[in-house]
């Protein structure tokens, strides 16, 4: 699938995070240091939206309800209680507006 815009860059601080709907896709963005992540909007473990619990620190997503840790560059699964990992997708940015590859 091509990349779709979603947000504009400026729109999203350094050290932020937003949760947004993409036509059926529920995603939170991170931006750290300038470098835009996402995954979709639900932690893996009771399904919190992670627009809402989930924290960046030192490189990993942390779901602040249980503590369940992600790693943010792959999603993959680094503490428990979470048994799989975040659902993760590709991004960049084009003329100043942050685009995602909705196929993860």
């Amino acid at each position: 699938m091509p990349f779709v815009p979603v947000l504009e860059f400026a729109s999203l601080p350094d050290e932020g995070r937003v949760g947004l709907r993409v036509g059926e896709h529920e995603l939170v963005l991170y931006n750290v240091e300038g470098r835009i992540h996402a995954f979709e909007d639900r932690c893996p473990h009771l399904g919190a939206p992670l627009s809402e619990v989930g924290h960046v620190r030192a490189g990993t997503v942390i779901c602040v309800l249980h503590c369940a840790k992600f790693d943010l560059g792959t999603g993959r699964v680094l503490a428990t209680p979470a048994e799989e990992g975040l659902v993760r997708y590709e991004t960049r940015v084009r003329n100043g507006m942050i685009e995602v590859d909705l196929e993860p």
